[in-house]
């Protein structure tokens, strides 16, 4: 496959973070870019992230409500435990 080149424009403030970037790393402008694209375009999408999640959510017939609620009632156990914790931590004794 044929390299695809770029051009981009940046404002004079981006142009100068990457330049200051790139030579923390020893390298120039060009170089640091291509890493970063490089890095960047190997990273997976949240859908490719979430596929398998969705996937096993979608077999288990569980509903999007269903999930709503787990999810309420989750944050709403944790919540709480944390408004017990900081109770119990308002009344103990300050130490001497």
């Amino acid at each position: 496959m044929d390299a695809l080149t770029l051009t981009i424009r940046v404002s004079p403030d981006t142009g100068a973070r990457l330049r200051e970037k790139a030579r923390s790393q020893g390298q120039d402008v060009v170089e640091y870019v291509e890493v970063m694209v490089a890095e960047q375009a190997r990273q997976p999408t949240l859908d490719e992230l979430l596929a398998p999640m969705r996937k096993q959510v979608e077999e288990s017939g569980v509903t999007e409500d269903e999930i709503d609620e787990f999810m309420y009632a989750l944050r709403k156990q944790v919540n709480e435990e944390k408004r017990r914790q900081n109770q119990l931590s308002c009344q103990e004794p300050s130490q001497p």
